[in-house]
């Protein structure tokens, strides 16, 4: 009789070992399902930033402008968390301009700018960039810190961005 009860008891505490286990085993799972059925859905809009497209109408390549720029263009692809800038380069510095560049539902864009700088030559590109969330936070900071201190700082980068497409200008020294 001892050993059927030892018996029987044991067997009890296996079959709940082994029901807790298997609750806690599947808990685990399910919470990595779920985590993973998270990052699943998150990232189903976030397309990278090479699959966008999109470029300039005008002004047009090797243009002689003035310093107020009317910028005109188109944008395909563009996703939920990415942003679009226009940059001015000189060289190998960038300088975001003031607004990001919100484009209708059509995928065409307007944005006037100003060039208030003095390149060489007065020989210069406007860049059509694609950001992902952070590079469009470091950009308004970025910005917000030029408005405080008056200076901005040319950047020789900014990581989470690409250059959709850039052009070529001339700044009508007369303006």
């Amino acid at each position: 009789m001892s050993r059927w009860y030892e018996w029987a008891f044991g067997g009890i505490g296996v079959v709940i070992l082994t029901s807790i286990t298997k609750y806690v085993f599947n808990l685990i799972n399910s919470k990595q399902k779920e985590n993973l059925k998270e990052n699943i859905l998150l990232n189903a809009d976030a397309k990278p930033l090479d699959i966008v497209e999109g470029g300039f109408n005008s002004p047009r390549q090797n243009e002689c402008i003035n310093r107020t720029i009317s910028c005109v263009g188109w944008i395909n692809e563009l996703k939920t968390g990415q942003h679009l800038w226009l940059v001015i380069e000189v060289g190998d510095f960038l300088w975001p301009k003031e607004g990001e560049v919100i484009p209708k539902t059509d995928g065409t864009w307007e944005r006037i700018i100003f060039e208030d700088g003095n390149p060489p030559n007065g020989e210069f590109s406007i860049s059509l960039y694609v950001t992902n969330n952070e590079a469009h936070k470091n950009i308004i900071s970025w910005l917000d810190t030029g408005r405080m201190t008056g200076n901005y700082y040319g950047l020789r980068g900014i990581p989470g961005t690409r250059r959709i497409d850039r052009i070529n200008l001339k700044l009508n020294v007369d303006t």
